[in-house]
């Protein structure tokens, strides 16, 4: 990039000298030092996009800048000759700039910027979000966040002497891992890693300073349900590792410049994610885009994988793209074209005065994985409204293809507060991770770890997307879940924690009843002569005949009878005492 832009500005600022020259003596001395002036110039050009590494393309605008820059300093170098004439392709330029400008203003083609979501968008009663998102594993909740998971990769970086001076770890990224293969850890010790359909959190090592060594020694695996299941890979399948290019290397081995460099200095490239196989070769994934609205508009068209030990290049069409790739769609894409398809309803004018149906994608987007699926998960609501949401999106990742669920609740922030603000969380002064939501008992739940200062997890809290009054926050996500459990008996919700819920009314007896006390709640857990297998639980709090129930008893109980193995009772009443 930095030649070919040299070239091109010496090139048109010589051409205005030398058009100058024509026909004019010119001393030795004012050449030569008019020539260097243009060299410096067109190096000082050449030097801030080497720096800045932009798309140079028709519909970017930095191919534009450089136009305007040339010819508003070319006729400078055309001494005494100057005349209104060497300003005319400056003219020139700045009319097709402007008129590009206008090209792409919302103003004029708010109907497009409206399409660029509209027709990948599923808005309908039909939607059923149970039947869309499978309900969540609980022993697969994301429990570290990326902070978590950077400052673990840190410490085993650290434990090695002398490396912490010498390289830095990259943003992680999360990713969905289906695979096994055998790695060489920072200590030298030889592990089989084995991973089914998990989350796992993944980072690259830089090179902590432009001066040091340009390859480094290998990624930091991180699980997303266990901050003490790391690993430092320094080695493949007995292969080492040297990690030659990244975001974060310096010079030629910066990945952007680097792709400028071989192949893409007119194409839009953004979105670098560090990505694994699943046999754990370690890539950069990039999205390419065009512009489709004048210089704005921009939308995917594909992605290149780069690997980054050997640099080679693989580009692939968005529906090409490898089964291990999650995310194809930027983030900052799907969150404009979200407001633009929220906003623009009824046009430019219309988001402006009446506002009728618009809508605004609430802050901050979280990832969302169901059945192996990637998705962008956001709330939607009114157009001035800051707490409470009309619905909420999911984005396919790779393909852009959305569903709207007009499920009214609350903001993913709102989900955050009032889980600080939960008996126990407050005072302790926790702070909550960024919600994500799950399926949970076939209802959209939001989930958050809780954080002391020092950074790490203190607690696990469940709250309702639909109903911020019905949440619950404990030490471990069993008791978390719980609390969150007793919340929704205590509630007028119907639905129970499982997959596939149908209510069940029926007298039985008690074979046996335990209890335990969470944060001064007691919880009893009831076996039953009829399901015998199934774990019943219910606490005095909303049943206070639970306290007064032994083994024997003839009951009356009603529960959602689903797949679940542990199950709420939804209403208990003791026959022998009577105290209903």
């Amino acid at each position: 990039m930095f030649f070919i832009t040299l070239s091109a500005s010496f090139a048109v600022l010589a051409v205005f000298y030398f058009i100058s020259a024509i026909g004019k003596q010119k001393s030795t001395a004012t050449a030569v030092l008019n020539l260097v002036l243009i060299l410096i110039t067109a190096a000082v050009t050449a030097w801030i996009f080497w720096l800045a590494r932009p798309a140079v393309g028709f519909r970017y605008p930095a191919l534009w800048l450089w136009a305007l820059s040339m010819t508003a300093v070319g006729p400078f170098f055309a001494g005494r000759r100057i005349n209104i004439f060497y300003f005319l392709p400056l003219t020139a330029v700045a009319l097709a700039a402007v008129v590009m400008l206008f090209a792409g203003g919302k103003i004029i083609r708010s109907k497009d910027y409206y399409s660029l979501m509209n027709n990948k968008i599923t808005d309908t009663e039909s939607l059923d979000f149970n039947a869309d998102v499978e309900p969540v594993d609980l022993s697969k909740l994301r429990l570290v966040d990326q902070q978590l998971a950077g400052q673990r990769g840190s410490t085993l970086i650290e434990s090695i002497s002398g490396l912490g001076s010498q390289v830095e770890l990259g943003r992680m990224s999360i990713q969905n891992l289906n695979g096994s293969f055998d790695i060489v850890t920072g200590e030298g010790e030889t592990r089989t890693l084995s991973f089914d359909n998990e989350l796992v959190w993944v980072g690259v090592l830089h090179p902590s300073g432009a001066f040091k060594e340009k390859t480094t020694p290998g990624y930091i695996i991180v699980s997303s349900q266990d901050a003490s299941r790391a690993f430092f890979v320094t080695a493949l399948n007995g292969k080492k590792l040297e990690i030659n290019y990244s975001t974060g290397h310096y010079f030629g081995n910066n990945l952007q410049r680097y792709l400028r460099a071989n192949g893409y200095m007119m194409k839009g490239i953004t979105d670098y994610t560090f990505e694994l196989k699943n046999d754990g070769r370690p890539f950069y994934i990039v999205t390419l885009y065009d512009k489709t609205i004048g210089w704005n508009g921009p939308e995917a068209s594909g992605i290149v994988a780069v690997d980054v030990q050997t640099g080679e290049i693989t580009e692939y069409s968005i529906d090409e793209a490898p089964a291990f790739i999650d995310r194809i769609q930027p983030e900052l894409f799907i969150n404009r074209q979200l407001n633009y398809w929220g906003a623009f309803t009824h046009g430019w004018l219309n988001s402006w005065i009446k506002q009728k149906d618009v809508l605004k994608k609430t802050e901050g987007t979280s990832l969302v994985y169901s059945g192996g699926e990637a998705y962008f998960y956001s709330g939607m609501q009114s157009a001035g409204s800051d707490r409470g949401t009309t619905g909420f999106v999911l984005v396919n990742t790779r393909t852009k293809d959305t569903r709207f669920y007009r499920i009214s609740g609350i903001t993913e922030d709102r989900a955050g507060e009032a889980l600080e603000n939960a008996k126990g969380v407050k005072e302790a002064g926790y702070s909550a991770t960024p919600a994500i939501l799950y399926n949970i008992g076939s209802r959209p739940v939001y989930f958050c770890t809780l954080k002391g200062a020092d950074g790490l997890v203190k607690m696990y809290g469940f709250i309702s997307l639909k109903n911020e009054q019905i949440l619950g926050v404990g030490t471990t996500v069993r008791e978390a879940l719980r609390a969150f459990e007793t919340a929704l008996i205590n509630s007028s919700d119907s639905l129970s924690i499982d997959s596939s819920v149908s209510e069940t009314i029926m007298e039985t007896v008690v074979s046996d009843i335990t209890s335990e006390t969470i944060s001064g709640m007691t919880y009893y857990y009831i076996l039953f002569q009829d399901y015998p297998e199934t774990e019943f639980l219910g606490s005095s709090d909303t049943f206070r005949e639970l306290k007064w129930t032994k083994p024997g008893d003839m009951v009356r109980i009603t529960f959602p009878e689903g797949e679940q193995k542990t199950v709420s009772l939804r209403d208990f009443d003791n026959l022998r005492l009577g105290l209903q």
